[in-house]
């Protein structure tokens, strides 16, 4: 098993808050993970709470959201990719997204038998 991983959408939510206009409140971001070899693939959600309670200083200022770059944007989905951890045993989304396709690979599906599946009618020169 092959698994690569792809941002699907960075969702974020912004207020005017203590006197700061556009403050990022909350930030979601979907992740696609694909099983390369098969072409299948499984998404995950992560869910990013920003303290609204800091105190702002020269040395972390306030960055209002139509001034922050796809850079520190990119930079912090990678951070939250790497560190989220999932459930009890604090696996990594790789992890995860491993275990969870072994899971569904290994779960049967329902198949016909040949003399379940309907005959379609062929048609031979017009349509019915």
């Amino acid at each position: 098993m092959n698994i690569s991983y792809k941002v699907k959408t960075i969702t974020p939510r912004v207020k005017d808050y203590r006197g700061y206009s556009d403050m990022i409140f909350d930030l979601t971001v979907f992740v696609d993970y694909i099983d390369t070899e098969t072409g299948s693939a499984v998404g995950y959600q992560i869910s990013h709470k920003f303290d609204t309670e800091i105190e702002y200083t020269p040395e972390i200022p306030f960055i209002p959201f139509g001034e922050i770059t796809e850079e520190k944007i990119d930079f912090l989905v990678q951070s939250l990719i790497e560190n989220e951890r999932v459930g009890w045993s604090e696996m990594t989304l790789n992890e995860w997204a491993e275990r969870r396709f072994a899971e569904i690979y290994a779960t049967p599906v329902s198949k016909p038998f040949v003399f379940q599946i309907p005959i379609k009618p062929v048609w031979i020169g017009t349509s019915p």
